[in-house]
């Protein structure tokens, strides 16, 4: 996709085995090495069941790769138990809210005003904001009219191969617009 001229990030999710793993830091350098991706282009998915646990070694791993270059993203957030601590601490780019937040946003004013705090916060903070699970026009006309920077799920579109990809990206191009990527 790079070479096509599509400059995208690779999201990766990471458990808490993988940041545990003690040979973390030498295969992602590997890989971007010889996949010859920028590590600005990879942005590794962490939960915050992993963040809670971020201390001592593995925030050191955390903060060496974020050293190599490569972002950082909380996922699924607000499923968990973290403390917001950890959004200061750690330079995280991206926050994903999780899609049971999303799933009755058109109808729920819970829903509506827990969501809009979360992008509010996280934007203050610097960090871009992903929705998850954006299944109808409604909840993504919700996200756009509160600000969130992306939206993701089937009303984008559904699970698709790599070559399927690249032809929305240039369906989108050709329409000169990527709304259906992002808001």
């Amino acid at each position: 996709w790079h070479d096509r001229g599509y400059p995208v990030t690779m999201s990766v999710n990471l458990s808490g085995l993988n940041v545990d793993h003690s040979q973390l830091i030498r295969k992602i350098t590997k890989v971007l090495h010889d996949s010859g991706l920028a590590a600005q282009y990879l942005e590794l998915e962490i939960t915050e069941g992993v963040l809670v646990g971020l201390v001592g070694e593995r925030m050191e791993i955390m903060t060496q790769l974020l050293r190599l270059g490569v972002k950082l993203a909380i996922d699924d957030f607000g499923t968990g138990y973290s403390s917001l601590s950890y959004l200061k601490i750690l330079p995280v780019q991206t926050l994903k809210i999780d899609r049971s937040f999303i799933k009755n946003l058109d109808h729920d004013r819970k829903d509506q005003v827990l969501v809009s705090s979360i992008i509010t916060m996280a934007q203050s903070l610097g960090m871009a904001v992903v929705a998850e699970g954006v299944e109808t026009e409604s909840q993504y006309q919700i996200l756009k009219q509160q600000s969130c920077d992306i939206s993701q799920g089937y009303l984008c579109s559904p699970p698709v191969a790599a070559e399927q990809v690249f032809k929305l990206m240039e369906r989108g191009k050709a329409e000169a617009s990527v709304a259906e990527l992002s808001l």
